[in-house]
């Protein structure tokens, strides 16, 4: 079951579109294992239960296609989870507000792509998806049980419900690979600036010397025992930064494998070695600062950053590779914005109703 606990979140949260770049197009040089950023995207919205149902609230709409206060709610109720909210590097606790108005801006935006798709006849076949469902399957050397556990995971009722939302899902990463990938381009010069502003002209890296508390998924962990590991390593957060304890105090006390023993010291890094996220993380940490809740493929970890030094860089070419694709990535990112934007502006998108604070 730990295989399927761990490869879910870097496998099947490849529906995040601003993610399908980075996967499919670019291999990231530092990911060992591999690592997403990102939460899984929600399932389709489904109909409301016709029993006792009357009418539901139209919140907006997109060019005529209808967006309702019950697919709000339910794409709120998907990231409110704690887990969701930090698999996508959130904190877990973002307010109503700010999860109404970010799961209906996904909507419309995910509205415009597939809208957009549509009209320039892309289209995904059957054989598409099946394609997609064995190569995760191959990957991760899952069995059809192993698929079937990970896609309930996720919160799909079955695999049917799943290869509906892939086949959404690889027609918005079709039309971005037209649409914004092909205009990608990041250029020697560029390369070349970053590389000598980061490592000094080819000479030098920065290393951390990195301590984290780690709350580590076991063997046999279900779903729930996940939910409630994550809700230990806020709370344990929450009293790092009420004062009621040190990183080392509280790492020897809650920490769940050997760096416990030695208040959560974990060694010296460069850039290049953590996963992603953890790197994402830990790099953009101030000496002495903590982390939010960061996610792993081994299971959820605070950061802190005691302090940094120069070393001599170990590999040059390497660390071009690497911010390269550090640049492609961001690119990517402005591109998929500019893009949703232009589609923005080009639709007739009508907001009909905002919940009251």
């Amino acid at each position: 079951m730990k295989k399927v606990m761990l490869a879910v979140v870097s496998v099947l949260s490849l529906f995040v579109t601003t993610a399908l770049f980075a996967q499919e197009a670019v291999t990231s040089p530092a990911d060992v294992p591999a690592q997403t950023d990102s939460a899984p995207a929600a399932t389709e919205p489904q109909a409301p239960a016709a029993a006792g149902y009357v009418a539901d609230r139209v919140v907006a709409t997109v060019s005529g296609e209808v967006i309702t206060l019950y697919e709000v709610r339910r794409k709120m109720r998907e990231s409110s989870d704690q887990l969701s909210s930090v698999m996508a590097g959130g904190s877990g606790r973002e307010d109503d507000a700010a999860r109404f108005q970010a799961a209906l801006d996904e909507l419309i935006s995910d509205q415009l792509i597939v809208s957009e798709a549509r009209r320039m006849g892309i289209s995904i076949s059957r054989e598409d998806v099946e394609e997609h469902i064995a190569s995760i399957k191959q990957r991760n050397g899952w069995t059809d049980d192993d698929l079937a556990s990970a896609v309930r995971m996720l919160g799909f009722a079955d695999l049917d419900e799943y290869r509906r939302q892939a086949s959404r899902e690889l027609l918005k990463s079709r039309l971005l690979r037209l649409k914004v990938e092909s205009r990608v381009s990041v250029s020697d010069t560029d390369v070349q600036e970053v590389f000598d502003s980061r490592y000094e002209g080819g000479t030098t890296e920065e290393e951390i010397h990195l301590y984290h508390i780690a709350f580590v998924i076991s063997q046999d962990s279900t779903s729930e025992d996940i939910s409630e590991l994550l809700k230990k390593a806020i709370h344990v957060r929450e009293l790092l930064v009420s004062g009621q304890g040190t990183f080392e105090e509280l790492a020897a006390q809650y920490g769940q494998d050997s760096t416990s023993s030695h208040g959560g010291e974990v060694g010296w890094f460069p850039i290049g070695v953590l996963q992603s996220s953890l790197e994402a993380a830990a790099f953009g940490l101030r000496d002495g600062e903590y982390s939010e809740v960061v996610q792993s493929t081994f299971g959820f970890h605070l950061l802190k950053v005691a302090e940094r030094r120069r070393i001599p860089l170990r590999n040059a070419d390497d660390a071009r590779q690497r911010v390269r694709w550090e640049l492609s990535q961001a690119a990517f990112q402005r591109g998929y914005l500019d893009f949703v934007l232009e589609l923005r502006k080009a639709a007739r998108i009508e907001i009909l109703y905002v919940p009251a604070p």
